[in-house]
Order: C-alpha cells, then sequence, then structure tokens
C-alpha cells in the first residue's frame, strides 16, 4: 500500500511539473511567437484539467489569454483573462492577480476602452509594487504612460513613462526598453517635441540594432523618417523609410511594409515625381489590400487622387477620390461597430459574474441583496438591448451620405433609449465662431436652422465645444455652477417666433473625428434626475455614430464641389 500511494505520488508531481514548465514556456514567448505559446498553454490547460491541477489551469488560462492578445483576438483574450483573474482571487494567488491586471489593461487598450484600460494598469501597479514585481510593474507603468497621454495628459503620460524606462533598464529587459523609448518618441512627438523624439528613436534604433529586435528597429527607422519629413528633409527621410520597409519585409510585418511603401511613394509625389511615386503608392495599396488593412488603402486612394489631380487626369481623380472617400468611411464604420461588439462582450463578462454571484447566494436568506442583484441583473439586460438598436442606428446613419437623412434618423433612435423633450445637433464654423444648429426639435416640432454665436461664454453649448468635454446636469438650477459662472432661466424666441421651455436635465457631447471638435449633440428634459449613467453612455456610442455619419456627409458635399468646380474648369478649357 505505501508503495502505491508513492507511485500516485510520483505521477503527480511529474505532471504539475510538466504543467509548470509548459507555462514557463508559454510567457516566456508570448510577446515574440504568440502562436506556439498559445499551443504550449492549451496543452497546459488539458492537462491542468485533467488532473485537477488549480494552479495550473489558471496560469494556463492567462497564457491563452495574452497569447490572443498578440494574436489579435481580442475577444477571445479577454474572456480568459478575466476568467484567469478570478481564478487567481479564488487561489489567494497575488501574484498570479496582478499579472493578470495588467494583461486586462492591455487588452481594454486595444479595444478602445481607455478609461478601463488605465484602471487595470493602475490597479496592477499598486499590486505589483505590494509584491515587489517589478517586471509587471514596469509593463503598467509602459501602458499606463501611453495610455495617459492618449487621454491627453501627455505629462502625466512621461512621467509613467520615464518610471518604465528605469525599471526596464536595470532589468536589462531589452524588448521592454525597445517598447518603452518608441512610446515615449511617439509621444514627444504628439507634443511637438520634436528633438527629444528624434533623439529618443535615435537610443531606440541603436538597441534594436545591438539587440536585435527587429520589431521596434522598423517602427524607430520609420519614426526618424517620419520626423525628417516634418524637418522638410525628404531625401534622408527617403533612406529610413527604405530601411524601415527592408527590416519589415524580413519579419513578415505587412501592414508596416504598406505605411513604408505610402509614406516613400509621398515623397515622390511631393517632389513631382510621378513615376516613382505610382510605384510605390501601387505596391502600397497592393499590400494593403492583401490583408484588408483598410486604413492604409484609403490613404494610398487619398494619395492617388493628389497625384491625378497634379496630372490633371481628371477620371482618374474621381476614381481614387471616391474610393478614399469610401474606404474612409468604412473605417469610421468599422470602428464604431468593434465598440459595439467590445461593449456587448464585456455586458456578457458582467452578466457572467452576475449569475455567479446570485448562484452562491440562492441559499442563503438575503433578500435586500437578491432584489438588489435582479436590479442590477436588469439594467445589464437593458444595456445589452440597447447595444443592438445602437448598432442599428450605426449601419443606418453610416450607410447614407444624405445629411438630412442622417439628421433624422439620429433624432427618431434617440427617442427609443432615452427621455429627450429637446434633442439639438450642431455643427462648429470655426471661420465664423459659430454653431450651426442644423436641427433642433423640442415636444416633436422641428425648429428652423439658426445659428449660436461663441462670444458669449455664459452657454453650455460654447464650453462644450471650447473644452471638447461632455456637459451631464440633473439639475440645472444646482449643477449650473460647474460648466459656467452665470445662469439665467430664458423663454428664448426662435427665428420662426416659437418660444422655448427651460429645460432641467440635460447632456451635451461634443462631435469629433481624430480628436477634432466639429460639433455638439444634446438632449435636454423637462424633468429633474432624468438623465443616468447608462444615458450618458449610450448617447457618448451614438455621438462617435453621428460624428462618423456626419463628417462622411460632409466630405462627400466637398467631393461634390471639387467635382464641380473641376468640370467648369475643363469646359473653360
Amino acid at each position: 500500500m505505501e508503495t502505491i500511494v508513492t507511485s500516485d505520488w510520483s505521477v503527480k508531481n511529474e505532471i504539475i511539473i510538466k504543467v509548470d514548465e509548459l507555462n514557463d514556456q508559454a510567457w516566456k514567448i508570448h510577446v515574440t511567437q504568440p502562436q506556439q505559446g498559445l499551443e504550449l498553454s492549451i496543452q497546459a490547460k488539458e492537462l491542468s484539467e485533467k488532473n485537477n491541477y488549480k494552479k495550473g489551469l489558471a496560469y494556463a488560462i492567462r497564457n491563452i489569454g495574452v497569447c490572443n492578445r498578440y494574436l489579435s483576438n481580442l475577444e477571445t483574450a479577454l474572456s480568459h483573462s478575466l476568467q484567469a483573474l478570478d481564478m487567481f482571487t479564488e487561489l489567494g494567488d497575488k501574484g498570479g492577480e496582478a499579472q493578470a491586471l495588467v494583461s486586462i489593461g492591455s487588452i481594454y487598450y486595444y479595444m478602445g476602452n481607455y478609461e478601463k484600460s488605465l484602471d487595470y494598469f493602475l490597479n496592477g501597479l499598486q499590486q505589483n509594487k505590494k509584491l515587489g514585481n517589478k517586471v509587471a510593474q514596469a509593463y503598467a507603468y509602459n501602458g499606463a504612460g501611453y495610455v495617459y497621454a492618449v487621454l491627453g495628459d501627455h505629462k502625466k503620460g512621461l512621467e509613467y513613462l520615464h518610471k518604465a524606462q528605469v525599471l526596464s533598464r536595470e532589468l536589462q529587459n531589452y524588448h521592454l526598453q525597445s517598447a518603452v523609448l518608441d512610446s515615449l518618441a511617439v509621444i514627444y512627438l504628439k507634443d511637438e517635441q520634436i528633438d527629444k523624439a528624434y533623439e529618443t528613436y535615435l537610443e531606440c534604433l541603436h538597441l534594436s540594432e545591438e539587440k536585435n529586435i527587429k520589431g521596434h528597429l522598423g517602427y524607430s527607422l520609420f519614426g526618424i523618417g517620419d520626423i525628417l519629413v516634418k524637418q522638410n528633409k525628404p531625401e534622408e527621410a527617403k533612406e529610413y523609410f527604405l530601411r524601415s520597409l527592408e527590416i519589415r519585409k524580413e519579419i513578415g510585418y505587412k501592414v508596416g511594409m504598406a505605411h513604408s511603401l505610402l509614406h516613400i511613394g509621398k515623397i515622390f509625389l511631393n517632389q513631382d515625381n510621378y513615376e516613382e511615386a505610382t510605384k510605390y503608392l501601387q505596391q502600397s495599396l497592393d499590400v494593403a489590400e492583401s490583408i484588408k488593412a483598410k486604413a492604409v488603402i484609403f490613404e494610398a486612394h487619398e494619395a492617388f487622387s493628389e497625384l491625378y489631380r497634379k496630372t490633371k487626369d481628371f477620371e482618374l481623380f474621381v476614381h481614387h477620390y471616391q474610393l478614399f472617400h469610401k474606404y474612409k468611411s468604412e473605417v469610421f464604420k468599422d470602428e464604431q461597430e468593434n465598440k459595439q461588439k467590445y461593449a456587448g462582450i464585456q455586458h456578457e463578462m458582467e452578466k457572467l459574474k452576475q449569475e455567479a454571484e446570485i448562484n452562491r447566494l440562492t441559499n442563503v436568506v438575503m433578500k435586500e441583496k437578491n432584489e438588489e442583484l435582479e436590479k442590477k441583473t436588469a439594467e445589464l439586460e437593458q444595456s445589452y438591448n440597447s447595444i443592438s438598436v445602437l448598432s442599428q442606428i450605426g449601419k443606418e446613419i453610416t450607410s447614407t451620405l444624405n445629411l438630412d437623412i442622417i439628421l433624422n434618423t439620429v433624432y427618431e433612435k434617440v427617442n427609443e433609449l432615452m427621455e429627450a423633450n429637446i434633442f439639438g445637433i450642431g455643427i462648429y464654423i470655426q471661420d465664423e465662431e459659430s454653431i450651426d444648429y442644423r436641427l433642433a426639435i423640442e415636444n416633436g416640432m422641428r425648429y428652423k436652422p439658426y445659428k449660436r454665436k461663441m462670444d458669449n461664454k455664459n452657454q453650455f453649448p460654447v464650453w462644450c465645444i471650447e473644452n471638447n468635454k461632455e456637459i451631464f446636469i440633473n439639475d440645472v438650477r444646482k449643477e449650473y455652477s460647474k460648466y459656467i459662472s452665470e445662469y439665467i432661466e430664458v423663454n428664448a424666441t426662435l427665428e420662426d417666433g416659437s418660444q422655448t421651455i427651460v429645460p432641467i436635465s440635460l447632456i451635451y457631447l461634443p462631435l469629433t473625428v481624430k480628436e477634432k471638435v466639429f460639433g455638439l449633440i444634446t438632449v435636454q428634459s423637462y424633468s429633474e434626475n432624468a438623465y443616468s449613467q447608462y444615458h450618458l453612455d449610450i448617447l457618448k456610442t451614438l455621438a462617435s455614430y453621428a460624428s462618423a455619419a456626419l463628417y462622411n456627409a460632409q466630405s462627400f458635399e466637398t467631393l461634390q464641389d471639387t467635382l464641380k468646380d473641376l468640370k467648369m474648369t475643363q469646359q473653360q478649357l
């Protein structure tokens, strides 16, 4: 009997060692060889499940999550990473929990949910500080720093990235060190610190060459080329872009290849070397089309339209300009649909957690808690149902270029989601310093279009436009001072003689494209406390769809005007 027990223990111990080895191998290569890392993780998962090795299973699921992130399977990455986080918490494994938080922060960043990404990075940072895990701290500092910069806080972003840089140097983690240098250079460039950006890219270049980190070598060469273009040094820039192209071909990074080819083509275009420009732009377009990289495709068509405008080839100009508009519209549409898809995934994750909590409390006499859980579940169901409505709105308004249809569709659908006694969409006309309300509706009646000047700063819409921030009020008499210094209730008379009624609750959201404000959307109610965070989130999504649709409609109007001018020019010739 003694021998049998010892034998069983020995076999079990061998399996644990095997699972741990598989997980360690997968973790080491999850950045550089994510597909192989995924295969090792799946083996570890199957062995752990078969032998009821819970710790091994948690780490295998974590590794499946991180490998899928580097394979761009973000939905799978998020679901596995959240599952791993719950398992680490249940096991009391603080190290695994802290690492999972940082991984989830990265996934939310790539999903475009920057606020949630930052929360996870900062939480992971605090946990890893307590544990003394400097590697995970460095990754958390790097992630949080970059997200701060994306959210507009460059100072905080640089502060965190410098901390990541110090740790990565101390740890001699050259891959992370080169990644941090690349992030720093990007932020310096956004902050218009051109010299610092150039120096940082050079440092990244030298480190990447020395340590043979080819991915970041390609990024640094491309970044230096971009700076040289800004400094009006096209020949030097061209050499760096060509070197980046060579590296990216070597490692098979096709999106990078397409970008390098595009920028080389643009340099030749600016030099009026149309033959070479055509060659490189076509190569860029071919590579981009082979991988369906729409963001590069629309830029290539835009460059081609400029080339044929310069060479006065009217037919090819129209052909490429229309394709530029088509693919740019699709990029906006895809971005919004992805946001909705990821919102749905996040909802499902929350719902699963909610159901688990409900099951845990099934046999416990906690009436209040159960009522609260039922309420939260109902709210989640409401949120989930809204996703399908918003997705339909997005499809409808991004599939047309008619401005009136877009405006009317947005108004009709918003009433399905929230109370809107007053609803308006205004376009910011920068040259006139005014807001042109193309749509203004009160209690179902549409007012004539009107304009509001920007010179009176004690106006909510003016504050919204100038600060590029939301306004969220549920009692205007008590809350106005958060945004403006003085508020006077006035029943205004519009151009058609109609009288407005003063609203109590209101939301204003800026309409933006590429961080540039070009309008606003507002919903207002005569009732107090008419809006919740749920309504604000819904309107934010609606505003992002409206931004894309209105921007596309305006681009189309510009195209029509351009074509009209060209036709007139041709007739005169």
